[in-house]
């Protein structure tokens, strides 16, 4: 095998005195064929490692070091109870989740590509050098159909179609080019903003959190307390319900809007669904969220890397959508069917 050593890589390690510490690491690369063995304890929480992968069991004659093969079920394995995670600014990895949305979708236009598109236009002046990709784009940019454009333009759908596709020229180009250029110059285009065309043609577009702050912890906090992103055969969607909590809901309604640039449609007296495929697939992939029913789906990891601050916004929302406070002021409950959450 190969002994790696990657500057400023740590891991948690098991003092003397059985606290937990942070130690320089190394990566060892093995060829094998061997396989790895899944662990999965009483709460949920689960572990892949190799076979002879020493872990802390409590036996008879005390806590032992064996080998993960070697354990059974029923045997208690030792796990820190309190970690010193590093609380540090989150940002996303933006560019990551675009390059899988354009593997999913017929065209996706990111900030760059907006900027292409003005540069290769002459700033929205002049369309003769753009493909039909580009026509595409630009039709996205500025949400029309074909029928909207030639409602405005008097030029037919099947003319209009055959220009896009470079079959044939139209004679009143100038007329469409003015229309383009009347619409675009109005348009403006965030750094932070994904346009997506999917399969069907429907144009989503939205904003994207770039790093974690106090509004997006909350509203975070608000759809894994009281929500699901569900994923059907039909398209995805987020569904929130809460009638109680009258205050949180307005001020969640209020976030997605100024983070997202979208709205929720009331279903019910207490009912909330955001139906977008596209912004759902998009938004899991930024955020490290796991599509599905709440009771399994996990918190993302990088929520405890949270500044204390942040933590404590996440603890506060999901906490008064979740729990109560005892008469006495002493106690809080907290209803949770979720053990991975609690």
């Amino acid at each position: 095998g190969f002994l790696y050593s990657l500057p400023g890589l740590q891991c948690y390690s098991l003092a003397a005195d059985h606290k937990i510490t942070t130690s320089p690491a190394l990566v060892y690369v093995e060829q094998t064929d061997d396989s790895l063995l899944e662990l999965k304890t009483e709460y949920g929480r689960k572990i892949k490692l190799s076979k002879d992968h020493p872990l802390l069991v409590e036996t008879a004659l005390g806590l032992r070091w064996k080998p993960a093969h070697d354990i059974h079920i029923g045997e208690r394995i030792a796990i820190a109870k309190r970690v010193p995670l590093p609380e540090i600014p989150i940002t996303f990895d933006y560019e990551r989740a675009i390059v899988k949305a354009r593997a999913l979708w017929n065209y996706v236009i990111s900030y760059k590509d907006y900027v292409t598109l003005k540069r290769k236009t002459k700033k929205f002046s002049s369309f003769t050098s753009l493909s039909t990709d580009d026509f595409y784009c630009l039709k996205a940019l500025l949400r029309l159909t074909f029928d909207d454009i030639s409602e405005a333009t008097g030029i037919s759908v099947t003319s209009l179609f055959n220009h896009f596709h470079k079959k044939a020229a139209i004679k009143r180009v100038k007329i469409l080019e003015n229309y383009l250029k009347q619409q675009l110059s109005t348009l403006h285009f965030e750094r932070n903003r994904l346009c997506i065309v999917d399969r069907s043609g429907k144009v989503h577009s939205f904003l994207f959190p770039m790093a974690a702050d106090r509004k997006l912890v909350r509203w975070l906090a608000f759809v894994q307390a009281e929500g699901i992103i569900g994923d059907y055969r039909l398209g995805a969607h987020i569904l929130v319900s809460q009638i109680n909590r009258k205050e949180l809901l307005q001020e969640f309604l209020m976030i997605t809007k100024e983070l997202f640039d979208l709205t929720f449609v009331g279903k019910s007296h207490k009912d909330y669904a955001l139906n977008s495929t596209a912004f759902c697939y998009f938004l899991c992939d930024l955020l490290d969220l796991k599509r599905g029913r709440g009771r399994h789906v996990p918190i993302p990891s990088w929520i405890l890397n949270l500044p204390q601050q942040l933590k404590a916004q996440y603890i506060y929302v999901f906490f008064s959508l979740e729990g109560t406070i005892g008469t006495n002021g002493e106690n809080i409950s907290i209803s949770q069917a979720n053990k991975q959450k609690i």
